[in-house]
């Protein structure tokens, strides 16, 4: 990525000193100045007035302090990247509304930008808030925290256009008193398409009444190494995929749901003529309420795919490991789990399993074929189920 070769040129550059011709970037340091106010003016006067292109990219390196945006944004521009020495230091915070200022976080990216940040924590603090928001842009996100805490709406980063993040820690916590809209969403893609790697994504709150680890409407995103953590008493899922021809891939990740009260899914797929595959992926849901369900597929013109993948469920009052309401659902060398079914694929729905372990009563009221799967005693499933 342009903001790992730009630190390695600026880690070479501080050993050597290099001809003016050979300079790949113009660099700008923002020290502390002792208050967080005035750091954040600071950074948004020099960023703002910082140009950029392909060929003659800028860097603003962030020093370890907290820049205090105040109710302002920090609108990203292209080949102006945003780089931090330490991303547990270097702090952009910012206390942003989204109902005073809709579709705006502590970074902002506006239409047609490319843009990098790296080694930075970005933090807002509000009613109703985003972290990041990237608006039809090509935005990279690499070793970043970011933080939304709010007390009604959170989300971490939200995007419609191209991102990708790898190494980070994205949070959204619903701090406030329970109320009827309450939500957390720890990356919201609307038909973006984000690629994420090797990263913490969290949505949770003692206030939400929903939460979401990753709420995918219309978004073929890939998901490797990524790790999901979603815990709201009102209802808590992992991955939720909605929209039309979409077709995300989730890889070598987890996605681990918790609900005192509300239903929890581990993986949820509605919308039209969807497709999601999981591979190698482990999945866990929980709830002392109705319904704890691994993964779901509620769309018939949709298909769920599962290689190598455990869904466990547990404590609800019906523990389902697949859930095949409509559409299709292929297991192979998978293991599902739950008190209640293994499996419950309903009439008009379809449901393959291929050398995957049925844990639990089947629910074949669909059409179901079994291949060289065993039950929890690892005694042999007939090829009916």
């Amino acid at each position: 990525m342009r903001t790992r070769a730009l630190l390695t040129f600026l880690f070479v550059a501080a050993l050597v000193v290099l001809p003016a011709a050979q300079a790949q970037a113009a660099t700008t340091i923002i020290g502390c100045t002792g208050t967080p106010t005035t750091d954040g003016n600071n950074l948004r006067t020099t960023y703002n007035g910082t140009a950029g292109s392909a060929t003659a990219p800028s860097v603003i390196i962030l020093s370890a302090c907290v820049y205090d945006l105040g109710t302002n944004t920090l609108n990203l521009k292209s080949f102006v990247d945003l780089v931090g020495y330490d991303r547990n230091d270097a702090i952009v915070i910012s206390q942003i509304d989204n109902g005073t200022s809709p579709n705006t976080g502590t970074i902002t990216v506006g239409s047609g930008v490319d843009a990098e940040i790296a080694n930075v924590t970005i933090r807002n603090d509000e009613t109703s808030c985003y972290g990041v928001y990237n608006s039809s842009s090509l935005l990279v996100l690499d070793s970043v925290i970011v933080e939304a805490t709010c007390e009604e709406d959170a989300v971490g980063v939200f995007t419609d256009g191209r991102i990708r993040i790898n190494d980070s820690v994205i949070r959204a916590d619903v701090d406030g008193e329970e109320v009827l809209t309450a939500r957390a969403v720890g990356i919201e893609d609307d038909g973006g398409s984000s690629v994420v790697s090797d990263t913490l994504v969290s949505a949770f709150g003692a206030g939400c009444t929903s939460a979401f680890g990753a709420l995918l409407d219309g978004a073929s995103s890939i998901f490797d190494q990524v790790s999901l953590f979603v815990d709201c008493p009102g209802g808590a899922t992992g991955i939720d995929l909605s929209g039309s021809s979409a077709v995300p891939q989730i890889s070598n990740s987890k996605a681990i749901v918790d609900a005192s009260s509300g239903d929890a899914v581990g993986v949820d797929l509605a919308g039209t003529s969807n497709s999601i595959r999981l591979v190698d992926t482990w999945v866990e849901a929980d709830t002392g309420g109705s319904n704890a369900i691994g993964v779901r597929n509620t769309s018939s013109s949709s298909s769920l795919r599962l290689f190598n993948v455990t869904a466990f469920t547990f404590n609800a009052t019906n523990t389902i490991g697949a859930q095949v309401s409509a559409g299709l659902l292929n297991s192979d060398r998978s293991t599902l789990s739950g008190s209640t079914n293994s499996f419950n694929v309903a009439t008009g729905a379809q449901g393959k399993f291929g050398a995957s372990k049925l844990v639990g009563t089947r629910g074949t009221a669909g059409t179901v074929a079994c291949v060289a799967s065993y039950d929890a005693a690892y005694a042999a499933v007939p090829t009916t189920c």
